[in-house]
Formats: C-alpha cells, sequence, structure tokens
C-alpha cells in the first residue's frame, strides 16, 4: 500500500501513489548544516540517509516503475550507502535503528555499507 502526494486541483495535477513513502516518513530526520555559494548556512533536514539508499535500492529493483531509471536508482542508493559507510560512521546500518524499513529490503541493502562495496569510487 503506498501513501499519496496530494496536490490542488487548480493546477490540474493529480494524486500518485508512493509505494515505501512510509519507510521515508518514518525514518528519523537526518540534519546538518551546509554552506550556500554566498557562505552563508543552510539548515537541511531530510530522512535518515540509510532509509533514503535502503528505498532507491529497493526503487530500482521494482519491474512496475520505469526501467530506464532504474540504473540512476541503483547509483543514487550506492553514492548515498557509501557517504554514509566512509563518513557518517555515526549512523551505523542496524535493524533496530532502521526497523520501520522491512526486513527483506534491509537485507538487501546492508552490502552497501559493508566491506569495500560501501564507498567504492567515493572520496572529497
Amino acid at each position: 500500500m503506498g501513501f499519496k502526494l496530494l496536490s490542488t486541483p487548480f493546477r490540474g495535477v493529480n494524486s500518485v501513489a508512493i509505494d515505501g513513502l512510509a519507510w521515508l516518513e518514518s525514518a528519523p530526520a537526518f540534519e546538518a548544516v551546509a554552506t550556500d555559494e554566498r557562505g552563508a548556512p543552510l539548515r537541511l533536514v531530510a530522512p535518515a540517509p540509510r532509509v533514503f539508499a535502503a528505498h532507491k535500492l529497493w526503487i530500482s529493483t521494482r519491474p512496475d516503475l520505469d526501467p530506464t531509471k532504474h540504473r540512476r536508482d541503483e547509483a543514487q542508493a550506492r553514492a548515498v550507502a557509501g557517504i554514509v559507510a566512509r563518513y557518517l560512521t555515526h549512523l551505523p546500518f542496524e535493524a533496530e535503528a532502521l526497523r520501520m524499513i522491512p526486513r527483506a529490503v534491509f537485507e538487501a541493502a546492508r552490502p552497501l555499507f559493508e566491506g569495500e562495496a560501501a564507498g567504492d569510487g567515493f572520496s572529497f
């Protein structure tokens, strides 16, 4: 069952079901401060990157979604997982902390956060 994004009918946009959205909504918030191009601080609040990566990996395997986007979604999952594994080590990929993710999705995403796969090609 997916949630629906609601939009105003005045713009001619219909609601669209988004499978797995509940995982992102239930994820702990990730907060950080970035710097914009002028050097001013910018507060960011987003779903936990571990949950985002697992969700994107799951999306990349969905046969009912646009197959031309599968590689992009998998690449996004790998990129975010690599950043978490390498630079955000205070965010371990643990089942208890990520219980909002279905177990099968959690297990499928686990390798992204472990060993050499966690950070292939990512450095800053």
